[in-house]
């Protein structure tokens, strides 16, 4: 819950691209009673990929002033060559649900790994 007594929800999205799979994170704020505040937004979009990105394990907190931090890994995969890699990921949204910090990889993780 959020200090203007909204709450956020968020969650990640299964979406088939016709050649790649992607877990995609989504959100939305709803007042008190349910009502929608900010009706259902994309945080990230992976329709551009060229190999299987599952953003999962989504954790959220709510700052003093109302931002909202979403933390999650990325996950991608390439059937191609058997090989993946994994990196940490994290937004802030303002009070609003507007993005106040995009999508930034935190670990810069560039080793794939196979096996």
């Amino acid at each position: 819950e959020a200090p203007n007594r909204n709450f956020v929800y968020a969650w990640a999205d299964y979406r088939w691209t016709g050649s790649v799979g992607a877990y995609e994170i989504e959100y939305a704020l709803l007042n008190q009673s349910g009502d929608t505040v900010r009706a259902v937004s994309k945080l990230t979009d992976h329709s551009g990929a060229t190999v299987d990105t599952y953003d999962e394990a989504l954790a959220t907190a709510i700052a003093p002033n109302g931002r909202m931090g979403l933390l999650w890994y990325r996950y991608l995969y390439d059937y191609a060559s058997s090989a993946w890699n994994y990196n940490i990921y994290y937004a802030i949204l303002d009070a609003s649900g507007n993005v106040a910090v995009p999508p930034t990889n935190l670990t810069n993780n560039p080793y794939w790994g196979s096996g």
